[in-house]
């Protein structure tokens, strides 16, 4: 990272909130939307709150933090 000068940072501001064009240009006519689609007959699956947490334990396991480690220092 390096610093950039006050006159480059108001350009890139003036750049990134340029209100002349706000959207991005339509083509055609705007489509109907069906607002409860997603929101149907089928039922939801139920939210499993016994299930297996292997993610947590590979982070918080000592063994496989250092292994990883060391694959990523050998491998730069």
């Amino acid at each position: 990272m390096r610093p950039i000068s006050p006159g480059d940072f108001n350009r890139i501001l003036s750049l990134g909130f340029d209100e002349r064009e706000p959207e991005l240009p339509r083509i055609g006519e705007p489509e109907i939307v069906d607002q409860a689609r997603g929101f149907g007959e089928q039922p939801q699956s139920l939210f499993s709150f016994q299930q297996e947490r292997d993610r947590v334990t590979q982070l918080t396991s000592r063994i496989v933090r250092n292994r990883l480690f060391r694959r990523l220092v050998l491998k730069a």
